[in-house]
């Protein structure tokens, strides 16, 4: 909202002087629905289209039940058995190999980007902060972290990231 704001006509109006942050944004989100739309993978959030309209963009995803592994963790006071450690670890662990053989990395993995539906099995979601990289690019990656599960690497500017990344986050 400090952003934009939506007219009567549902057309996004955006704020003159947030013009370039509300761009880069929705550019952001666009690319997000492009990398998701390009996978399909039981453990991957699963993006069926995207669209711009009204000034804005819409990502239409599969409907999944359950909660975050965030809020999975505050309810049991931090701690989960081994038992639903590994039906959890297995297929974050086969979906981060999908992706790294595609050169995307996830680069934001935490409790609150996994989501455990009521069957328990994990989604992996928000892959705002993903990125395709080449070689070349992967030292010019740009900080992004989430502090307690981002490695050392995410904190420098020119941190050399790959696979290691995301591996040590889900960690």
């Amino acid at each position: 909202s400090a952003l934009a704001g939506r007219q009567s006509s549902h057309q996004v109006h955006v704020r003159s002087q947030h013009r370039g942050a509300f761009d880069a944004g929705l550019r952001s989100f666009i690319n997000e629905a492009r990398l998701l739309a390009r996978f399909s993978h039981p453990t991957l959030v699963h993006v069926y289209r995207f669209f711009e309209a009204g000034g804005t963009a819409y990502m239409v995803m599969r409907h999944y039940e359950g909660q975050t592994l965030g809020r999975v963790l505050q309810a049991s006071s931090g701690r989960i058995d081994q038992a639903q450690l590994s039906t959890l670890l297995a297929p974050l662990l086969d979906v981060l190999e999908v992706l790294h053989a595609q050169d995307c990395f996830h680069r934001d993995i935490a409790p609150d980007n996994i989501f455990v539906q009521r069957d328990g099995s994990p989604v992996l979601l928000d892959f705002g902060a993903a990125r395709e990289v080449s070689q070349t690019d992967i030292k010019s990656l740009s900080v992004i972290l989430k502090p307690g599960y981002a490695p050392e690497e995410q904190y420098r500017s020119k941190g050399h990231q790959g696979p290691w990344t995301d591996v040590y986050a889900l960690a």
